[in-house]
């Protein structure tokens, strides 16, 4: 009995060990196809060990098929990704991508807040609120989403540039001034905040 047991372990364990390296081996085949820009076969060495239960490979076939701007599909395993994984930040943030790509805004918005909701000071998902915001003209919740990282990273360029152009939009210049010019410290050659600080 003690040695059927044994038997049975180690059966166990080296089925396990196969099935890892098959999944570390369409990992690396993956990446490899990825970097030689055959998106196909990319996904291809992935399908192969595809378990739907699988957040990592969920994950990188969201990435892959967002590459091939296969948008539906790449929502479709990101999503399997965070229904996996609900509290993982780098899921929502990859759905992010395809939703982003598809122009739905709204959508974007509600998964952006489920983000903060996790992490009150996420750096791109406040930036990209800011931003969001600042492009609705929304100038006031604009403000509020960049300033409340900005205090974390003072010499932030992306920060800076998008909080001198809320500034300004809000007719705040001497505020403006002060996140433009932290900007062009930080790229002496930017032209966008060359731009802006010369129509001052």
């Amino acid at each position: 009995m003690k040695q059927t047991i044994t038997t049975l372990v180690i059966i166990l364990f080296a089925t396990i060990a196969t099935s890892q390296n098959s999944l570390t081996e369409a990992f690396s085949k993956s990446y490899e196809f990825e970097y030689n820009k055959d998106l196909s076969k990319a996904i291809s060495a992935l399908d192969k060990v595809y378990t739907t239960d699988s957040y990592e490979i969920n994950l990188r076939l969201g990435w892959l098929y967002y590459s091939i701007e296969d948008y539906v599909k790449s929502i479709n395993y990101y999503k399997n990704a965070v229904k996996k994984e609900p509290s993982s930040i780098e899921a929502k943030l990859g759905l992010a991508y395809p939703i982003s790509a598809q122009e739905k805004w709204g959508e974007l918005i509600t998964l952006y807040k489920e983000i903060l909701n996790l992490d009150p000071l996420n750096y791109t998902v406040n930036l990209r609120m800011a931003t969001l915001y600042y492009y609705r003209k929304d100038f006031v919740k604009a403000a509020s989403y960049g300033e409340k990282v900005s205090k974390l990273y003072p010499f932030d360029y992306s920060y800076n540039l998008i909080l001198g152009k809320i500034n300004l939009s809000l007719g705040n210049i001497i505020h403006a001034k002060e996140h433009l010019n932290a900007a062009l410290l930080y790229d002496p050659t930017a032209t966008e905040v060359l731009g802006l600080l010369k129509a001052l």
